[in-house]
């Protein structure tokens, strides 16, 4: 570990300082956001809480919480990692979530992003009117598989 991260550790205490940095960080860089989040902030808490093994959607009870050195040393690392190597969250973290759903990924795999997820949530309302009716469905190059288990778990008659 480099000096400059080193003397970093130190100095970051708390999720609030690991978060203020990371955002600063990704600024700095010009990081594209997209796949999963749309900006630093939310890239940010999703990296800092999932490395911690932090509930998803808690970030406030954890803000200040002080955490031990190894626990900053391994946000600190997936923060430089992402900012350093420009690789989506998703590879870091090897899970994509398409509306409630965490799917394992990693760099075989196009991260999984698509507006469709919403509309097979919604079973393709208002084209289709009886979701049951639907006895074939056909995943058709679409990467990973998401959309295909999204579509099976929404149309069980396919």
């Amino acid at each position: 570990m480099n000096q400059a991260l080193t003397e970093t550790i130190q100095e970051l205490k708390t999720v609030r300082d690991l978060l203020r940095y990371a955002v600063s960080r990704f600024n700095a860089a010009q990081l594209f956001f997209g796949h999963g989040t749309g900006n630093a902030w939310d890239e940010a808490v999703y990296l800092i809480l999932h490395t911690l093994n932090l509930p998803l959607d808690r970030l406030e009870p954890f803000l200040d919480a002080h955490l031990l050195a190894e626990e900053r040393r391994a946000v600190l690392d997936i923060i430089e990692r992402r900012t350093r190597e420009r690789l989506p969250s998703a590879y870091l973290t090897q899970e994509a979530w398409l509306g409630e759903y965490r799917f394992y990924v990693d760099e075989r795999v196009i991260v999984p992003r698509s507006f469709i997820a919403e509309l097979l949530e919604e079973q393709l309302a208002p084209w289709v009117d009886d979701p049951w009716s639907i006895e074939n469905a056909l995943d058709l190059c679409t990467g990973s598989g998401c959309l295909a288990i999204l579509a099976a778990l929404n149309f069980p008659n396919a």
